[in-house]
């Protein structure tokens, strides 16, 4: 199983009740707010199952590396993204600025 919890709000509460999900294996977590460096450590600790994690990699320096090597040998490949934040915008959002540049 998979979440993706990207350009979401999630506290580390949230993501630790996730992480107790016994058949969790993959997790993206790209541009999310109200996570602290902390709580992802738990729950990275936490999901016992996981095999691959992609992150940002801003976040790989907020955690330790003593943790990432654990959860690499347990098992997972981290996949560290540097993605820029991309908002989305609704189909009628873009039906209107086309239209007022038409004017």
């Amino acid at each position: 199983m998979q979440i993706n919890l990207s350009y979401s709000s999630v506290t580390d509460v949230g993501l630790l009740s996730l992480a107790g999900i016994s058949c969790l294996q993959n997790f993206t977590l790209l541009h999310l707010q109200g996570l602290s460096p902390q709580g992802l450590a738990a729950a990275l600790l936490a999901c016992g199952g996981l095999t691959k994690a992609k992150l940002h990699v801003k976040l790989r320096s907020l955690l330790p590396e003593l943790l990432i090597r654990h959860i690499e040998a347990r098992g997972c490949v981290f996949e560290w993204r540097d993605k820029v934040f991309q908002a989305e915008l609704d189909p009628k959002c873009w039906k209107l600025q086309l239209e007022d540049l038409m004017q």
